[in-house]
C-alpha cells in the first residue's frame, strides 16, 4: 500500500460513520439525508491521457476501484434523481428516492477514501460508466410502465457491474487494510440489495 495513505484511525472512522448512517437508511431508518449538490462535483474526470491511464491501471487497478466508484456514483445518482420525476409506480419512485439518499452517502465515503489513499485521477476501466450513460440515454425515449422497467434494468446493470469491479479489486494484492475492505464490502452489499429490490419491483410491473 502506498506510503501516502493517511492514518488507519482516520480512514476507519470514515468507514464506520458511513456504514452506521448507511445501515440506518438500508434498514428503513430516516432516509431524509440532506440533499447534496453533485453538479459541481462531477467525480473523476475521465480525460487522462491513454498512456497515463494504462500505466496507472497496471499498478493500481485494484485501488483505483475508488476512482471508478467515485465517478460512477455521480452517474448513478443522476439516473436515480431523474427517475423520481418520470416513473409511474409509487414503489419504484420510493426506491429511486431511497437510492439517491444511500448513494450520496456512499459517494461521500468513497471520495474520502480515494483522497486519503492519494489515488491518481484516472480510470482503469470505463465499462461501468458506459453502461450508466447508455442507460440514461435510452431512458429518454421511454414513458409510462416502459420507463419504469427500463429504469430498473439500468439499476440492475450498473449495480452488477459495480459489484464485479469491487470483486476484481479484492482479487488484487493492494487492498490489504481491513477498514478499506470493510468499506468496499459495505458498498457491495448495498448494491446487491439494490439489485434484489429492483428485480422484485420489475416483476410487479405489467
Amino acid at each position: 500500500m502506498q506510503n501516502t495513505i493517511v492514518s488507519r484511525a482516520l480512514l476507519f472512522s470514515a468507514g464506520l460513520a458511513y456504514c452506521s448512517v448507511l445501515g440506518m437508511v438500508a434498514c428503513g431508518g430516516d432516509s431524509k439525508v440532506p440533499e447534496t449538490d453533485t453538479s459541481s462535483a462531477p467525480g473523476v474526470v475521465d480525460q487522462a491521457p491513454v498512456t497515463t491511464a494504462a500505466a496507472v491501471a497496471a499498478l493500481l487497478a485494484d485501488e483505483n476501484v475508488f476512482a471508478l466508484l467515485d465517478t460512477a456514483y455521480v452517474e448513478i445518482i443522476a439516473i436515480d434523481s431523474a427517475a423520481q420525476k418520470s416513473v409511474t409506480s409509487n414503489e419504484v419512485r420510493d426506491f429511486a428516492r431511497n437510492a439517491v439518499s444511500q448513494n450520496v452517502l456512499g459517494r461521500k465515503a468513497v471520495t474520502n477514501a480515494k483522497q486519503q489513499l492519494a489515488i491518481p485521477e484516472v480510470l482503469p476501466d470505463k465499462k461501468l460508466l458506459t453502461i450508466a450513460r447508455k442507460g440514461m440515454s435510452e431512458l429518454g425515449a421511454k414513458t409510462g410502465a416502459d420507463y419504469d422497467k427500463a429504469y430498473l434494468d439500468v439499476v440492475i446493470d450498473t449495480r452488477k457491474e459495480a459489484i464485479d469491479e469491487i470483486d476484481d479489486a479484492f482479487k488484487g494484492p493492494r487492498i490489504t487494510k481491513q477498514e478499506i475492505r470493510d468499506l468496499l464490502t459495505q458498498v457491495k452489499s448495498n448494491f446487491e440489495a439494490d439489485v434484489k429490490k429492483a428485480e422484485e419491483l420489475k416483476g410487479k410491473i405489467k
